[in-house]
């Protein structure tokens, strides 16, 4: 499936090598160590256009649990700043199986998996929705989440916060009941669970 993969994605130059009736054969000389041939690893690469979009936005609140979807993107400019309106990713290769990313300082191996023109990676063990392709894979949407919650624990009165940004598109089911059971559990004023997917734009 990966060849296939790569088929798609390389540009369709084949290398055809004939021998004609006037090439010579030679005999094998089995006293002479044949070289060693190494193939080259497929790559195909891609950089970031400088171009995002927000996919979602939820911002689930206390007293009364709703989803005050319209403060969401006032809630993520205040915790992140401008910082989710780029990214420090500088390109990301596709090497056979693997999506390397390049980054500021840091270089990440990601095994990936391609269905359709979905992009999915195995990321700490866990299979996330990393992107996708358009039709002629020349373009490469990434998917990276921003969370933020704050959770009390009614029997203690203690209030956990947390706060992350990761790659993957997420949802509702990531957050409930993993954090709590329901959105209406969040009944003090300090409570919130508040997450958004920006699709970040690479080209080859």
């Amino acid at each position: 499936m990966k060849r296939s993969i790569f088929l798609l994605l390389l540009s369709p130059l084949f290398l055809f090598s004939c021998t004609s009736d006037d090439d010579v054969v030679s005999p094998i000389d089995s006293s002479i160590t044949p070289p060693v041939i190494t193939h080259p690893v497929q790559k195909v690469s891609f950089k970031y256009a400088d171009s995002f979009k927000v996919i979602n936005a939820h911002y689930y609140k206390g007293p009364d649990g709703r989803d005050y979807a319209s403060e969401a993107d006032a809630f993520l400019l205040s915790q992140w700043g401008n910082y989710y309106e780029t990214t420090n990713i500088h390109s990301i290769d596709l090497e056979e199986d693997y999506l390397v990313i390049r980054e500021n300082n840091n270089v990440k191996r990601l095994k990936f998996s391609l269905e359709n023109n979905l992009i999915y990676a195995d990321y700490f063990g866990k299979k996330i929705l990393f992107g996708y392709f358009n039709d002629s894979k020349s373009i490469l949407k990434l998917y990276k989440n921003y969370q933020s919650y704050g959770i009390v624990e009614k029997e203690r009165g203690a209030t956990y916060w947390g706060q992350v940004s990761e790659y993957g598109k997420v949802g509702y089911d990531n957050f409930f009941p993993l954090l709590t059971s329901k959105p209406t559990d969040l009944t003090f004023n300090s409570e919130f669970i508040f997450w958004s997917t920006i699709e970040y734009t690479f080209v080859r």
